[in-house]
């Protein structure tokens, strides 16, 4: 008889991120003896009205809902629970936590990442003062969420690796699977930068960027820089402009962005979990320059040069210029890959984690 996982997840198509969470989970519990039931949880006006009850808000207050759980319809996701009864529940994202998930024989919260300190870190970086303050408002009122999670006889795992701690977490980083050659191609780039372009910590990326190039400029003159990702936002498009850097609003495969540059980088400011775009620059046999914050979500042996705003570009444009160097790292990170972030490497941490082979 297969053993039944049931997994819960918000339905968001243009959430990368989520996608990816999600997709690593099915690929680490597919076997013929794991019966994997999907539940999207999707958001629904008639939620909206719903969640404005006193009830809801006092579960908010007491830390046993998210605010985001007024947007989503969670009524159908429990109705099947209910009906299914799996052996194990494995929710993906405290948004969705609720009391509730206790009523199951194993329940697995994936917090994916830190999400109180994600919102804190974006209330610093917005500039109009409504999003400051809901932001500083979300953050508090995930805070007591975690805090409610960790207290619960739940398991508990974190993508980022800084985050264990904290979160009193099992590490469980995204899995990936090494494609063929995708570096083949002569790059006609110097430096790649891929990322959702409207995402805030991408965006602050992108201004960081703006604030070191006129250093890269003039130890390396002619330095081009390929910015690739969906929705990017007028200031991004702005500083394209002016920077005179090369702008791909959408691409269809990730391959195809990655071969046209020598160098990946991530000089994100803030970020928790852990970033996709370091394991698919490693995936790929990139050598990247990425910022501690960017480091943060990987282990501590992961092959990239890390560095501070401050020495960012300098350490940049010396990556550019060693050629032996990069091709240390383009091969440390196939390796970090296939090692530790592969299906082989992941499926026995994931297994025991739900209640199999453990």
């Amino acid at each position: 008889m297969s053993y039944r996982v049931a997994l819960v997840y918000l339905e968001r198509g243009n959430a990368r991120g989520g996608v990816a969470r999600v997709r690593t989970w099915r690929t680490l519990l597919d076997g013929s003896d794991v019966e994997l039931l999907e539940l999207p949880v999707k958001p629904t006006v008639a939620s909206m009205f719903r969640g404005r009850s006193i009830g809801a808000a006092a579960a908010i207050a007491r830390g046993e809902a998210t605010p985001e759980s007024m947007f989503w319809n969670t009524t159908r996701m429990f109705a099947h629970l209910q009906a299914s009864r799996p052996d194990a529940v494995v929710c993906v994202t405290a948004r969705l936590w609720s009391p509730l998930l206790l009523d199951f024989p194993l329940t697995v919260i994936d917090f994916v990442d830190h999400l109180s300190s994600s919102y804190a870190e974006r209330s610093n970086y917005a500039s109009n003062v409504g999003v400051r303050l809901g932001f500083r408002f979300l953050a508090g009122a995930m805070q007591r969420v975690e805090h409610s999670i960790i207290e619960s006889p739940v398991r508990r795992v974190t993508a980022g690796w800084s985050e264990q701690e904290p979160m009193q977490s099992e590490w469980l980083p995204n899995c990936v699977s090494l494609p063929g050659d995708s570096r083949s191609a002569v790059p006609d780039h110097d430096v790649v930068f891929v990322g959702s372009l409207n995402y805030p910590p991408n965006v602050a990326a992108i201004e960081a960027l703006a604030e070191i190039w006129p250093q890269v400029e003039a130890d390396r003159p002619g330095t081009s820089l390929l910015i690739a990702g969906a929705s990017p936002t007028r200031r991004v498009e702005q500083l394209c402009r002016v920077w005179n850097w090369t702008l791909q609003s959408g691409f269809g495969e990730l391959d195809e962005v990655l071969s046209r540059a020598s160098v990946s980088i991530a000089p994100i400011p803030f970020a928790t979990g852990i970033q996709n775009k370091v394991l698919d620059a490693a995936n790929r046999g990139m050598p990247q320059v990425i910022s501690p914050a960017a480091a943060r979500g990987v282990d501590p042996q992961f092959p990239a040069v890390i560095a501070e705003l401050d020495e960012f570009a300098n350490s940049l444009v010396q990556l550019l210029r060693d050629g032996y160097r990069q091709r240390q790292l383009s091969e440390a990170g196939r390796i970090a890959i296939d090692s530790r972030y592969s299906k082989d490497a992941l499926r026995p941490v994931a297994r025991a984690i739900v209640g199999l082979d453990s």
